[in-house]
């Protein structure tokens, strides 16, 4: 199993290029499907993991959230280092029929929130992050491997996927609210009728002096 001290390894066959020169979709030597994802430049030090990011992967890795912790290590390639994680098949959120987003969205906030409790941030959600398997389970992919702590990056960008934060409306019986309308009036009117006491009041006081 890959570590996050990279290896040179040359154990995979290229099944598929998603994105050429940084995203592969590769088949390892037991034959499970993987993803191999070039690290960003700015994660290597003096050819290794940067300091914080190898312990901010190390982390992602051991999370127990099976909805969101694909990591399986970090290797050396002859394109760079490639992030390994395992390859989970289904729909991106942008091909969810409209319908279904809603309940979606709402498992997603959850999963996100469940690792937002064990003090890890996502740090880079979108569409193409969320995979829905054949199960109907969510899963959030591709964890920014950059150093986030603050929950709200990933919570404004739920928002920006369309998930609106969950609100319980406040019902009123019928009536309770006419009564309250009604006590405001009442209040309204007492406070008025003094404020005319007190300034006749003054007006006689001034004009007896």
């Amino acid at each position: 199993m890959p570590t996050m001290t990279p290896a040179e390894s040359t154990n995979y066959r290229t099944e598929k290029v998603l994105r050429p020169g940084m995203t592969t979709l590769a088949v390892d030597a037991a034959g499970a499907r993987v993803v191999l994802k070039r690290l960003p430049d700015d994660c290597v030090w003096r050819g290794q993991l940067h300091p914080s990011v190898k312990q901010r992967l190390e982390r992602l890795r051991e999370l127990p959230s099976t909805a969101f912790a694909q990591l399986i290590g970090v290797e050396q390639h002859a394109e760079g280092m490639v992030i390994v994680s395992r390859y989970v098949e289904g729909l991106k959120l942008d091909e969810v029929p409209i319908e279904g987003k809603p309940a979606v969205l709402d498992e997603l906030w959850r999963v996100t929130t469940s690792v937002h409790r064990l003090g890890m941030v996502h740090g880079a959600i979108s569409a193409g992050n969320v995979i829905i398997d054949k199960a109907g389970a969510v899963h959030l992919i591709d964890p920014s491997p950059l150093l986030h702590d603050d929950p709200a990056i990933d919570l404004a960008a739920l928002e920006k996927l369309g998930w609106a934060p969950i609100t319980e409306s406040v019902v009123v019986a019928p009536g309770i609210e006419d009564r309250h309308r009604r006590r405001r009036s009442l209040i309204s009117a007492v406070a008025l009728t003094l404020a005319a006491i007190c300034v006749a009041w003054a007006t006689v006081v001034y004009l007896s002096e």
